[in-house]
């Protein structure tokens, strides 16, 4: 369709991207909402997101990037999570689901969170040549096949980890 850059989808009109995107993801809104995206990056952000890279400050770029119409907390998060190693103010902290199941698997001391449990991990990951990212994927899909099949772990019922979501709800 000669998109090279985000604000690309400015020029084309909607209805020939929702069908471009109904092949794919069976959304015809992920059209509007690129235009709405392509938009404010170029009234904001002079036309692209590069613009974003250069912003130093984790909690400064993740806000920006929750700015984006459209955009969630977990949505900035994923993005920054993939930047991670790649834009120099994206390294965010790992989030609780993947400290919890880096303790779980003893791979973190249960007393390490927030910053200290992201550096070990970092450290951890460095030193057996895995890219961090790929390590934090991998933490998140352990927990959610965890979470599918716990009654295989040694812990059972009885696993913390299992009964304790990431916004503190038990799970019977």
């Amino acid at each position: 369709m000669g998109i090279s850059k985000i604000v690309d989808v400015l020029g084309i009109d909607q209805s020939e991207l929702e069908e471009a995107f109904q092949d794919v993801m069976h959304n015809h809104r992920i059209a509007s909402r690129l235009q709405k995206i392509a938009l404010a990056l170029r009234t904001e952000h002079g036309g692209g997101i590069c613009t974003l890279k250069r912003i130093p400050d984790y909690a400064e770029l993740k806000r920006e990037l929750e700015n984006l119409p459209g955009y969630s907390r977990n949505a900035a998060r994923t993005f920054l999570r993939e930047m991670r190693s790649v834009w120099p103010g994206a390294h965010p902290d790992f989030g609780m689901r993947t400290r919890n199941t880096a303790k779980h698997s003893h791979l973190l001391s249960s007393s390490k969170d927030g910053p200290d449990a992201t550096s070990n991990l970092v450290e951890m990951g460095q030193d057996a040549g895995l890219d961090v990212r790929d390590l934090e994927l991998a933490l998140l899909e352990l927990s959610y096949q965890h979470a599918r099949h716990y009654r295989n772990c040694p812990g059972g019922r009885e696993c913390e980890f299992a009964r304790v979501t990431p916004c503190g709800l038990v799970v019977e």
